[in-house]
């Protein structure tokens, strides 16, 4: 902003007098003072709305993110209870199968310690699943019973054991492993990212198993001791 000094008559410095010349850039800016401000006014609020909504979409974003991981946590958590339960069958039959009782009592304190250890099946599987458990349940049951009367392992109760194994080995049980396969959750079949590359010579040029098929092989091997002798 530029000023002019008027001086009419030098002697006399009180009549000195100062006139602003309105050609300065702010001068002319004035007269949209007004609409600046409302321009401005606006670009903030504008502004203000953006990081607002963008911290909202960051928001929804985090909480979906954390509700997707704390759904697929208790889903592969429920899984591993769905197997649990499976496990605990195998190990029961396994047991009653092969091993050698000294008496009834270390027979019934074996199976009540077996089936405290589980969840209830009828809490975490579906009405057709908990059919084929019933019957495992009545089968196992009917194998204890007859371990009563057989608490030693001889050669002379070899035929009736073999109507069980036929029965629950080579018939409940895999009926129950594969209606397992149902229920593993989405979060275990997707395959990683491998690390591994071509360049690398040292890289396995076999990945392990992963998903489904490396849950098969996990049940697998979780039941693959039946026919292997008690250590």
């Amino acid at each position: 902003m530029s000023w002019q000094f008027l001086i009419p008559d030098l002697p006399y410095w009180h009549q000195i007098t100062v006139t602003q010349v309105k050609d300065g850039f702010w001068e002319h800016l004035l007269p949209y003072a007004p609409l600046l401000t409302a321009f401005l006014t606006a670009g903030v609020a504008i502004a203000n709305i953006t990081s607002t909504r963008f911290l909202a979409n960051k928001a929804r974003q985090i909480t979906e993110q954390q509700r997707t991981i704390a759904q697929e946590k208790l889903d592969a958590d429920i899984f591993e209870k769905r197997c649990n339960v499976f496990l605990l069958f195998a190990k029961i039959y396994n047991v009653l199968i092969k091993k050698d009782f000294t008496s009834r009592k270390e027979l019934d304190d074996f199976m009540t310690t077996s089936y405290a250890e589980t969840i209830p099946p009828q809490f975490i599987f579906n009405e057709a699943d908990l059919e084929l458990i019933t019957k495992l349940i009545k089968s196992l049951d009917n194998l204890k019973l007859f371990r009563y009367s057989n608490l030693q392992i001889t050669p002379n109760n070899k035929k009736k054991r073999d109507e069980f194994k036929e029965e629950i080995q080579e018939k409940l049980l895999p009926d129950f492993k594969k209606s397992l396969e149902k229920y593993i959750p989405s979060s275990m079949i997707m395959l990683p990212k491998s690390s591994n590359t071509t360049s690398n010579p040292a890289s396995n040029p076999t990945p392990p198993p992963t998903g489904l098929k490396a849950v098969r092989m996990r049940l697998k091997r979780a039941v693959c001791g039946w026919s292997q002798p008690l250590q």
